[in-house]
């Protein structure tokens, strides 16, 4: 869905892909801009999981309470704020996108972490395909009418 809404659109796209391959897991950043009616990269910055404090593993108890300090590194936020300001115009939204499998990406707090530093609104581009309702409407309805007979033992007594 992600990839749809930025090819029909002008977006400015912070494109976060965590890479599992290399002995330590990697993040790689980058902005995205639609040039020649494709999604271009046109920055782009790569850093450890654990210099952003990724955990290997969720800590059930820690989860529930005080949570994980995660942190954006300096360059990356420094190097970002710098690109909007130069590239782009005021009060456009800066688009997240979580490139699938982003595994703990998820519950990073990436618009509490950048917004304050970045300035600029801060939106998450859905991962999910909703299909279109069909143009046809079709219901039913059920209905039955029962009619009762009173006997001549009832009486009229409302109670």
């Amino acid at each position: 869905m992600a990839e749809l809404l930025k090819r029909q659109y002008d977006l400015v796209v912070f494109k976060v892909t965590l890479d599992t391959a290399a002995d330590e897991p990697q993040i790689r950043c980058e902005v995205e801009v639609k040039i020649g009616g494709e999604p271009k990269s046109v920055a782009h910055w790569e850093y450890g999981a654990a210099e952003m404090g990724l955990p290997d593993r969720i800590d059930r108890c820690r989860s529930r309470y005080r949570g994980y300090d995660f942190a954006i590194p300096s360059h990356v936020t420094t190097s970002l704020k710098d690109w909007l300001e130069r590239e782009s115009t005021p009060d456009v939204p800066l688009w997240l996108h979580l490139v699938k499998p982003y595994g703990y990406l998820g519950m990073v707090p990436w618009e509490r972490l950048l917004q304050p530093v970045l300035n600029v609104p801060m939106l998450r581009l859905p991962d999910f395909v909703v299909q279109p309702p069909s143009r046809r409407l079709s219901t039913s309805c059920c209905a039955a009418a029962v009619q009762r007979r009173k006997s001549s033992s009832e009486s009229s007594t409302i109670w």
